[in-house]
């Protein structure tokens, strides 16, 4: 499989995963840190969490604007931040008012790609529920459990490409309900991780019935069976994954 050879690549550090965890060494699984964070001023805070999106109402009703955060495609999250709340995407503050709005239902939210830093260990449940035109979106190599819901009525025409981190040790339930989407997830394990990654009922709950599901793997076929720990009771989510398209032994990056 291919190495890293550079260090710095436009712009982008280049880390890699040496069977315990990412270093600055030239391996074969390698992701780059993006450096131009988006403005502060387009995220809602509270301490260093990130409690939502910015952006300015008139009449009661959201409009656009250049200077706030809310419907922009891409975010790159701070590295000041160390957690996202729940419903993150969904939450808008009036710049104007400081009043936070839950503005799930009446308003597409305007996210394409999100990178989240490794400085961000914690995202709450349903923190992209229901957003939709969601491509891309880089999890943090701390993070260690995908929170329900996460993903729950996000959805997409083309493809959903998200890479799980190495040190995931659970998927609660719902985190990818995600109706009418081609979903691709990406595992980054090789032999060296000898965890398992616990999975719930209903992991992408009846509503995911309809999504498409290609699982790629870092690590053998047999090495990749012996990934998951589905507990009891879990026949449902067991079938969902038995008819997904399976790669193995691929070279995945999590930028």
């Amino acid at each position: 499989m291919a190495e890293w050879v550079e260090t710095n690549v436009n712009g982008y550090n280049v880390y890699a995963y040496d069977g315990n965890d990412w270093v600055a060494v030239n391996k074969t699984y390698a992701y780059w840190e993006k450096s131009n964070e988006s403005p502060e001023s387009w995220f809602s805070w509270s301490g260093n969490t990130i409690v939502g999106l910015t952006g300015k109402y008139e009449n009661g009703s959201l409009v656009y604007d250049e200077n706030c955060g809310y419907r922009q495609f891409d975010y790159v999250i701070p590295k000041r931040c160390t957690a996202i709340g729940s419903f993150f995407a969904s939450m808008v503050e009036n710049v104007d008012t400081g009043v936070i709005k839950q503005d799930i239902y009446t308003t597409p939210r305007g996210i394409n790609n999100v990178y989240i830093p490794d400085t961000v260990v914690t995202i709450d449940r349903g923190a992209f529920a229901y957003t939709n035109n969601l491509m891309v979106i880089r999890l943090p190599n701390n993070l260690t459990s995908i929170s329900s819901a996460l993903f729950a009525q996000a959805s997409h025409t083309g493809y959903f490409d998200i890479t799980i981190p190495h040190k995931i040790q659970e998927i609660q339930q719902g985190a990818f309900a995600m109706p009418y989407t081609h979903v691709r997830l990406k595992f980054i394990r090789d032999a060296s991780y000898t965890g398992q990654i616990s999975i719930p009922n209903e992991l992408v709950s009846s509503s995911g019935a309809t999504t498409i599901y290609e699982l790629y793997f870092t690590c053998s076929e047999t090495e990749a069976n012996s990934l998951f720990n589905w507990g009891t009771n879990t026949s449902y989510t067991q079938n969902q994954f038995a008819n997904a398209t399976k790669y193995y032994d691929q070279t995945i990056t999590n930028d």
